[in-house]
């Protein structure tokens, strides 16, 4: 389904319902039945938990290897964090961001659950960090990196479903609106009464994260991290007897 967001956007070939080529998957454990809703926004999340090389692979290890959804809480585990009625909750994302990889776990056909009530008609996307970052956190040298991979992907799941690269902020989700940007704060004080969640978080580069987004529909990066010199990916893609090799850089 994703097959002409990635090759026209990103310029890669990819799998039919398990994302392109040049990004993993992992299968998570707990996530919902196919969609019966039409896809319309894309949803931000940060992992709340520290950046680093194996950072995306831990987050999705967890996302594959969590206990089923409904099962007695782990006895083991901080009882303070213990639902009320005893049971482990599930969670997943369609889609998670390092500054090197992207990570899928979970089918775009399939709801993912990341953010209870947008789940029906939103793709997930988690990008690894804190909700308490600040503005300057969230541009290091590791974020700038994952944020143009995000924004890189965000466009392309924008092309293909038709979804304007446009903020959803919580007040339009609370008149109803269901198109566009947002992150997981938003719907929790737009749909879920304000309890819960606040990432991405007051930090995150909204303006600069959407304008990168907008660069890339229109062909290329609008504001490329500083440090050019890693190389993020190699995708070799078989063209008949050919092959042809495609660098993702940070330039």
């Amino acid at each position: 389904m994703i097959r002409e967001l990635l090759v026209s956007v990103l310029g890669l070939e990819h799998r039919e319902n398990t994302g392109p080529e040049n990004v993993e998957f992992l299968q998570a454990k707990n996530y919902g039945p196919k969609r019966t809703k039409a896809i319309t926004a894309v949803v931000l999340h940060a992992t709340d938990g520290p950046e680093g090389p194996k950072s995306a692979d831990n987050v999705a290890g967890w996302f594959a290897t969590q206990p089923a959804n409904g099962s007695p809480y782990p006895p083991e585990w901080d009882q303070r964090y213990k639902p009320k009625d005893g049971k482990f909750h599930g969670t997943s994302a369609h889609y998670v961001v390092g500054d090197k990889k992207i990570i899928q776990t979970v089918n775009e056909s399939d709801e993912a659950w990341h953010a209870s009530s947008a789940n029906p008609f939103s793709i997930g996307i988690e990008l690894v960090g804190y909700a308490k970052q600040s503005a300057e956190e969230w541009n290091d040298d590791y974020s700038r990196a994952q944020l143009h991979l995000a924004a890189r992907l965000t466009a392309a799941i924008c092309k293909t479903y038709g979804i304007p690269p446009e903020r959803l902020p919580a007040e339009d989700l609370k008149s109803g609106k269901r198109i566009g940007i947002t992150g997981h704060s938003d719907v929790v004080q737009g749909l879920e009464g304000g309890h819960g969640h606040y990432d991405p978080g007051a930090g995150f580069p909204w303006a600069q994260f959407l304008t990168m987004v907008r660069g890339y529909l229109m062909g290329g990066p609008t504001s490329p991290p500083s440090d050019d010199s890693s190389l993020l990916g190699v995708l070799v893609i078989g063209m008949g007897v050919g092959l042809a090799t495609y660098f993702v850089t940070r330039s």
